[in-house]
């Protein structure tokens, strides 16, 4: 019986720890967000408990620098532009993407860390 061995897409090397802090950015910049019209039942009701918590401190999104990485990003070829649109925007189940690009759990895992690559070698 084959094993399909475990891939940790979270894993970043050292050397792109640098460009994987941009990237988060970035996400944070690009996450696609619900149009504000659209309102099932509940949804735009506000609870009061919201005061009995801790305020919630977000990050910042430097907008000027996700504007360039996504320049960047959209100049990469379209499989690796795929796969890092993947972990840091979509952030679904890796079968999607693998499927859609036709490759396995490691060829996923490379065309990450070679976009992650060409982004370090472009910024």
């Amino acid at each position: 019986m084959l094993m399909a061995t475990k891939i940790d897409f979270h894993h970043v090397e050292p050397k792109h720890s640098g460009i994987h802090a941009d990237l988060e950015n970035w996400a944070r910049w690009v996450k696609p967000a619900r149009q504000s019209w659209i309102s099932p039942m509940f949804q735009l009701y506000r609870s009061k408990a919201w005061q009995w918590h801790a305020p919630e401190h977000r990050a910042v999104v430097r907008s000027l620098d996700a504007m360039e990485m996504e320049k960047a990003v959209s100049r990469l070829p379209e499989r690796n532009r795929a796969a890092i649109r993947w972990a840091y925007v979509i952030r679904c189940s890796p079968s999607g993407p693998m499927r859609a690009l036709g490759v396995s759990n490691d060829g996923l895992m490379l065309l990450l860390r070679d976009g992650r690559q060409m982004l370090v070698n472009r910024l």
